[in-house]
């Protein structure tokens, strides 16, 4: 074999020799990561484009649906730029970037929490401090009897062992049927409904047996928020 022939054998291994040094699995990955980083350009292009054509539709989304829509679209940017800084090795968890990452993971978590709050059931609303309301409406009615302001002290004072008997409540419901009746002209004064109302939260404290207390409404967190909205609105 002449000397030509031999080096020609030896520029023909050559390309083999040097395709082999990188293992398959890397060649897998890196070939992968092209095909998503396609996808992702796809995606971005489409999306753009959509925002090109109608620059307010971001601005009359949901507050919520926005905050997403932003959120992946920062996981986006910096994931391209984490796999930018692999490809010429550097570390990311090294990069500054890496602090960008952590932002967003917290932003991620927070915006977790309302993630399903348009489908979030009637829930109570919050619980009623049964000390303060005692408190508060031990002197706010005058004309409470002496049983019904010793419950209310107890309450007030956390002692909520001693209950008004069932004969005690009859007493109290008949006095209100004979002096709380409607006026002549068929309507009651603010004071009234007022007085009314208060004798009425008294009489749930004092019979209240849930060892965690009375529970406010039921209530909509979807139209609570819709209401703050408006409120900041205007």
């Amino acid at each position: 074999m002449s000397n030509n022939d031999q080096a020609g054998g030896v520029a023909e291994s050559a390309p083999a020799q040097k395709s082999s040094m990188v293992p398959e699995n890397i060649l897998e990955s890196v070939t992968e990561t092209l095909a998503y980083t396609e996808e992702v350009r796809t995606a971005l292009l489409q999306f753009f484009a959509l925002v090109g054509d109608d620059p307010d539709m971001l601005a009359e989304l949901p507050a919520l649906l926005q905050a997403r829509v932003y959120l992946v679209l920062a996981k986006t940017a910096t994931s391209l730029l984490s796999v930018q800084l692999r490809c010429t090795g550097v570390d990311p968890d090294e990069h500054l970037i890496s602090k960008e990452f952590d932002r967003l993971s917290l932003c991620g978590e927070r915006l977790g929490r309302y993630k399903d709050w348009d489908k979030a059931p009637l829930r109570p609303s919050t619980k009623i401090n049964k000390r303060g309301a005692a408190r508060v409406i031990g002197h706010a009615l005058p004309q409470l009897t002496s049983e019904q302001r010793e419950s209310l002290r107890d309450i007030s004072r956390g002692n909520e062992a001693r209950m008004v008997s069932f004969s005690d409540k009859r007493a109290r419901k008949k006095r209100k049927q004979q002096g709380g009746g409607p006026s002549s002209s068929g309507s009651q004064s603010v004071r009234q409904a007022a007085e009314e109302f208060l004798q009425k939260a008294a009489k749930e404290l004092v019979m209240c047996t849930d060892p965690d207390g009375p529970r406010g409404p039921l209530r909509n967190l979807a139209d609570v928020e819709e209401h703050e909205q408006v409120e900041q609105e205007t």
